[in-house]
């Protein structure tokens, strides 16, 4: 992703992202991955 002088994502960095992933292509393994359901890990660090 492109950043601008300042380090704020530009709105056409943005849309050129989203273009870029319609070519993205992944495995039949990184789908099944993909697909799995979330599984919630413990939470710690709260009281």
């Amino acid at each position: 992703m492109q950043k601008n002088g300042t380090g704020i994502v530009s709105r056409a960095a943005l849309i050129d992202d989203a273009i870029a992933a319609l070519d993205l292509k992944l495995t039949a393994d990184e789908m099944a991955y993909l697909e799995e359901p979330y599984v919630p890990h413990a939470q710690y660090g709260f009281r």
